[in-house]
């Protein structure tokens, strides 16, 4: 009897599983997303190959367009669904979750929407399900005010909040929707907040990867964001080992600014800059994304889409220092962070919420502002308010992206901490006690171990191959 209601509760576990069928190993074709110069939804081309899920820590060009695209779809629940039926994902009501966006800084609770699909892929080593999470970059209203929750932590709060929903629910997903000894990879995306908010949650599964909650190799994270703010600071153990995130940024985009790099905020991962007004070839490459831009607003039922084009290209000479600069000024006026957060914080998102909320009046930033000085620091940069915010723009940065080569969108590594190979145990020697300290991890045993120290060979995975590397090393 035992026996038999042990068969037919794994029937009943595996009866909720995805079949997942056989997907097309490349799809090419057209996605919806809310164009913000028609301000209408529009359409435009996507090309998408399981090949490019090869290896989450060598930067991928490709990947990186087809990761846009589904971050700017990701804009509308129709449209991200639309993309992943596209695409051959599966997924499911609770896996698919755009709440009405709402904040609350006193409750400590804010929204996120995010979508997260499957599908079956193929690689070298056989099958595997692949995992995409993609979140709400626009349109999420009240939502602004958890920007400006940073919080007096290492981690800005109202992202790390946020990014615990979507980590979550990619678990609760593989917990009931993927079989237990599936190998998985995972692709995350967003834009603008999103871009915050999935690069937390990259971290966070990296961080699983690391104490073993997740069975997985960095190799198997393929992260993308797109003109992301600022996330953690330098104050955070290891903020730079994820190697698998890559932030593409343009310099001339405010939001990618702040919060202040004075405060000592970064990104995890490695910033991957889009060209500034500044660099040699810039006028070359301008030209090639203004052609881009063209067909983009073309595609869009954009009327004279070259001269609006060339219009929402413009940069003013050394925009990206009147960025740092203005973004410097404004932190200034809230002296600094540990100030900000405990003097200022609550009423700067409330009043956030009040002027570009769902029900917001610009207006609040005049008549109900308690920062004086703040606001009289934005007075003095609205001169070239317009083109500073159309720099911010999703159809800006894909003109980009198209435009630009693979070797002409090269990542800035991070500043990196010098690092012994070897010293996997962090204690500051290389011995024996670091192949026990690797041992214990491939056991799952519970060690703390430095994983990029560990990583002797290089390949982005700490394994057996590392053990055998470290044991020749002590040999000689």
């Amino acid at each position: 009897m035992k026996r038999l209601f042990s068969i037919l509760l794994t029937f009943a576990v595996a009866a909720t599983l995805f079949a997942l069928p056989t997907a097309a190993a490349t799809v090419e074709g057209d996605f919806t997303y809310y164009n913000n110069v028609s301000e209408a939804d529009a359409t435009y081309t996507f090309a998408f190959d399981e090949a490019d899920f090869f290896a989450g820590t060598c930067y991928n060009h490709a990947l990186t367009r087809m990761s846009l695209r589904l971050a700017m779809a990701a804009f509308s629940k129709e449209s991200v669904t639309a993309l992943y039926d596209s695409l051959g994902f599966s997924y499911t009501d609770e896996s698919v979750s755009y709440p009405t966006p709402a904040f609350d800084y006193d409750a400590g609770t804010t929204t996120i929407g995010y979508a997260i699909g499957a599908r079956r892929c193929t690689d070298d080593e056989g099958d595997y399900t692949l995992i995409a999470v993609a979140m709400r970059g626009h349109g999420y209203g009240d939502e602004w005010g958890s920007n400006f929750e940073m919080g007096a932590g290492s981690r800005h709060a109202g992202f790390e909040k946020s990014a615990a929903q979507v980590t979550d629910g990619v678990f609760d997903f593989m917990k009931q929707n993927v079989a237990p000894d599936t190998r998985v990879k995972f692709w995350v995306t967003g834009f603008s907040r999103a871009a915050a908010v999935a690069n937390v949650t990259a971290h966070n599964l990296n961080a699983a990867i690391g104490d073993g909650t997740l069975d997985a190799t960095p190799n198997d994270v393929f992260a993308y964001t797109f003109e992301s703010p600022r996330t953690v600071t330098t104050d955070e153990p290891e903020y730079d080992t994820d190697l698998n995130i890559f932030n593409i940024v343009n310099p001339a985009d405010i939001v990618t600014q702040i919060p202040p790099a004075e405060w000592g905020y970064v990104r995890y991962g490695i910033d991957c800059p889009l060209p500034d007004v500044t660099d040699d070839g810039y006028a070359e490459k301008k030209a090639r994304e203004v052609a881009e831009m063209e067909k983009i607003l073309a595609a869009a039922g954009v009327g004279d889409a070259a001269t609006v084009a060339a219009a929402y290209s413009s940069t003013i000479d050394d925009q990206t220092n009147q960025n740092v600069q203005f973004v410097s000024d404004l932190a200034a006026t809230f002296v600094d962070h540990q100030h900000y957060a405990e003097n200022c914080e609550r009423d700067l998102c409330n009043l956030v919420v009040s002027a570009l909320g769902e029900n917001g009046n610009l207006l609040a930033l005049l008549f109900n502002n308690p920062f004086p000085d703040a606001l009289e620091v934005i007075f003095g940069y609205m001169a070239n308010f317009e083109t500073v915010f159309n720099a911010h723009y999703p159809e800006l940065e894909l003109a980009w992206v198209d435009a630009l080569t693979e070797a002409e969108l090269s990542p800035t590594p991070p500043v990196t901490p010098t690092v012994l190979v070897g010293d996997a145990n962090k204690d500051g020697a290389v011995n024996l006690k670091d192949v026990l300290a690797l041992r214990k991890y491939l056991a799952n045993t519970p060690v703390d171990v430095d994983l990029v120290a560990a990583d002797m060979n290089g390949d982005g995975a700490v394994n057996m191959k590392d053990v055998l590397a470290l044991r020749k090393e002590l040999a000689k």
